[in-house]
């Protein structure tokens, strides 16, 4: 088993102390090189509050236990929305309450792909993607993606 070293503050009279376990060190570091990180993501097809299928981007997260989608894209799509009171847990033990459900069918652009979706309804799932403009020309893609 490893157990990483007991954080150690060193003052300037050259004092050290190791700090009890309700005490809080915080370490600041810096980078100088950005490291991108690709999200997966797709157009697919939404059917809407009146049966039409609207395009929308995804984010496909294949670790996820639940399907998530905007307050703004659910309400875009016109969708009812079921009552349900729910704990998500997610980055770093943070629990969020969802409150809303939608019920609907998702599918690909030529419906090769189509299934009966249950999403929580949440107001934000990221920041857009990407947040920057990215060079791609020397990274090498499959055929047909772009």
């Amino acid at each position: 088993m490893f157990l990483p070293p007991r954080p150690t503050t060193h003052y300037a009279n050259g004092e050290n102390m190791t700090p009890n376990s309700g005490e809080t060190i915080q370490n600041f570091v810096t980078q100088s090189k950005q490291i991108h990180v690709f999200l997966r993501t797709a157009f697919v097809y939404i059917r809407d509050g009146c049966g039409e299928y609207k395009k929308c981007k995804a984010i496909l997260d294949s670790a996820s236990q639940a399907s998530f989608i905007t307050n703004n894209c659910a309400t875009f799509l016109g969708l009812k929305r079921s009552k349900i009171n729910i704990p998500v847990e997610g980055l770093n033990g943070a629990t969020v309450t969802v409150g809303q459900q939608v019920n609907t069918v998702l599918s690909s652009k030529n419906n090769e792909f189509v299934t009966d979706m249950e999403f929580l309804v949440v107001p934000k799932i990221t920041d857009l993607t990407p947040s920057q403009q990215i060079d791609i020309t020397n990274i090498q893609l499959p055929k047909g993606i772009g």
